[in-house]
């Protein structure tokens, strides 16, 4: 659908998290954030290093992703390529700076999806603890951390009855980039979970396309 729609469309790996679901314990060693992130910014740079090859524009890429792909897609896009989170996993002469971002139903505060998601749990894995006793991992993890004016335009998706990821987060994230500035557009669909069906689904993929279309488009 993207090539059709004429964009370069690239899905990239990064390092998961592994866990036992029923035990609710983590098999890596240590907590992977923020691994996971250095690997996103790292594939946009690799991107701009090989976007003669590939067809590119360098100065028109946008992120997307759902859940904790959203949640690194705003990671991507609202910090500095200067920043903590840029890690050292190639092409550093390459900005990961992208153009605009399509978060759908991904935590933008860490510490308080913590304490109202249904899967907590999770997180306490993911960061390496709680957020009392990981306060600045938690922090570090919070797009909402790194909201300033200059950020690209972010499109939020979510569900009313978003269990895992509630949608006070993206409530949050849309009052505070509103009040730094930036530009944020906010859909909720109501009756919707952690995943969107029938019309909504069509709605929000169809939205998605609009929003790169504005601001990718030469």
């Amino acid at each position: 659908e993207a090539a059709r729609r004429g964009y370069v469309a690239v899905t990239i790996s990064y390092r998961l998290m592994q866990f036992d679901q029923a035990k609710k314990e983590t098999a890596t060693a240590e907590p992977i954030f923020p691994a996971q992130i250095h690997d996103a910014k790292a594939a946009v740079r690799w991107l701009r290093a090989n976007a003669d090859k590939y067809h590119v524009d360098p100065k028109r890429i946008g992120v997307t992703g759902g859940s904790a792909g959203g949640h690194l897609s705003l990671l991507v896009g609202l910090t500095d390529d200067k920043d903590q989170l840029e890690g050292n996993s190639g092409s550093p002469d390459y900005s990961s700076r992208v153009q605009a971002v399509v978060n759908v139903f991904g935590p933008t505060d860490m510490a308080s999806c913590y304490e109202t998601s249904s899967v907590a749990w999770i997180f306490r894995l993911f960061l390496g603890g709680t957020p009392t006793e990981a306060a600045d991992r938690y922090r570090a993890a919070s797009p909402t951390t790194y909201i300033s004016a200059d950020d690209p335009p972010v499109l939020t998706l979510h569900g009313d009855r978003d269990l895992l990821v509630p949608v006070a987060q993206a409530t949050m994230l849309d009052q505070k980039m509103k009040a730094a500035g930036a530009s944020h557009t906010l859909m909720v669909f109501e009756g919707q979970g952690h995943g969107f069906g029938g019309e909504s689904q069509a709605k929000a993929a169809q939205a998605m396309w609009d929003f790169f279309a504005k601001h990718l488009s030469p």
